[in-house]
This record gives structure tokens, C-alpha cells and sequence, in this order.
């Protein structure tokens, strides 16, 4: 694995508006990101959001309309049935080979990126992954590394 920090903004799609969704829009919100989400239906809270929305199934798309996004979420649970498995397996391999930015949250072995939890603290970045290469098993610990580093920089600036 090699960690990588984006310094450009990239147009960022991310399929799915659930929760998973809505965490990864507001992460790229964060930092400053050009967001569009793509679902079916949309929460509150994911209509609060500061970004595009595309009323669409994941399931009709075509890969060809996702050509003006760099990076791409999906952040949709693992579907039960094996014909969606194979629709997103296919789908992931299309995107990749069209040199996209692929994060896929429920299966993340299927992209080329995954969006480790991350916690800004002062000028800083603390990014934190596990060997499973999924955030919600790193969040505890990145939040209490990310407190700890807040009271060590203040530690130093009294110095």
C-alpha cells in the first residue's frame, strides 16, 4: 500500500447516499472536492450536503457516464444477489482500466484506492489503515491518535 495525498481538486463521484455515502462526500468535501452523489434516493442528510446530486441507479449506468468524474466511490452495501456481484466486479475493472480512481467501500480488494480514515488536526493530516483497508475499523483509533497529537502540539507550542 502506498499512501497518497491529493493536492488538486479532483470531481469526485460517489455512488450511494447512505451513510457510507454521506461519510464519503463530506470527507471529500473536507477537502475541497468537486462532489456529486448518485443514487436512487437521498437522506436529509445528503441533500444538506454542499454537492451535486444525480437521481440515478448504479444498476442502469453505463461506465461511459461517469467519464467526467477522476475519482469515484462506491459506497453501496454488497449486493446478496451474484448477478449485481458480477455487475460491479465488471463495472470496477471498466473504470480502472479507463485509468479512474476506484474506491469500492464494500469490497475494497475490487479498486485501486482506498480513502483511509482521517482526522485534520491544526495544519496536520493524521491518516490512519488497517490491513482490511476499511475506515470504520480504524476510526476509534484515529480518533484517539488524532487527540493525542492535539495535546502533544500543544505540549510543544508552550515550549
Amino acid at each position: 500500500m502506498m499512501p497518497l495525498i491529493l493536492i488538486q481538486p479532483l470531481r469526485v463521484a460517489v455512488i450511494g447516499a447512505g451513510k457510507a455515502g454521506v461519510i464519503k462526500a463530506r470527507s471529500a468535501l473536507r477537502y475541497q472536492q468537486d462532489v456529486t452523489l448518485i443514487a436512487t434516493e437521498f437522506s436529509e442528510a445528503a441533500t444538506a450536503l454542499n454537492c451535486h446530486l444525480i437521481y440515478q441507479d448504479f444498476y442502469q449506468m453505463s461506465p461511459s457516464q461517469l467519464n467526467d468524474w477522476q475519482l469515484i466511490y462506491l459506497a453501496i452495501p454488497w449486493p446478496s444477489q451474484v448477478q449485481q456481484q458480477d455487475f460491479i466486479r465488471a463495472w470496477a475493472l471498466t473504470m480502472m482500466t479507463q485509468h479512474k480512481l476506484l474506491c469500492v467501500s464494500c469490497q475494497p480488494s475490487l479498486g485501486n484506492v482506498v480513502n483511509p480514515c482521517s482526522r485534520q488536526v491544526e495544519d496536520y493530516t493524521l491518516t490512519v489503515s488497517g490491513a482490511d483497508m476499511r475506515p470504520k475499523t480504524t476510526k476509534n483509533l484515529t480518533n484517539q491518535l488524532a487527540q493525542q497529537f492535539a495535546l502533544m502540539l500543544k505540549d510543544n507550542a508552550k515550549k
